[in-house]
């Protein structure tokens, strides 16, 4: 039985970091997992939709993009006669990653 497209083997929330923070804390997990484990990414930083794929494709990572603009689950909702995202509200991006062969450090 295979697992649900957003199960993971390992949840990493960067939500608060920035760039280049979720990168080097998703390289950092990463290069303790085998290669075929998987990895939930949660990202909160705009700039991660880029970095995190960018650093996948050259590390030889599969990434699937889950989600993008989600309201981040450790923010309260505001209600009213407009829901649009307030300012200060965070956005959340997730991935799951698939662990690749991992390239040497001296990369």
């Amino acid at each position: 039985m295979s697992k649900p497209e957003t199960a993971a083997d390992y949840t990493l929330d960067t939500c608060g970091y920035r760039c280049p923070m979720p990168v080097l804390k998703a390289e950092a997990r990463l290069r303790r997992m085998k290669a075929g484990e998987t990895l939930l990414i949660i990202a909160d930083d705009p700039i991660a939709a880029i970095d995190i794929p960018h650093f996948c494709q050259s590390a030889g990572h599969e990434v699937t993009l889950l989600s993008d603009g989600e309201p981040a689950p450790t923010t309260p909702a505001k209600t009213g006669e407009n829901d649009d995202i307030k300012p200060g509200r965070a956005q959340q991006t997730r991935f799951i990653i698939t662990c690749g062969d991992i390239l040497p450090s001296s990369v």
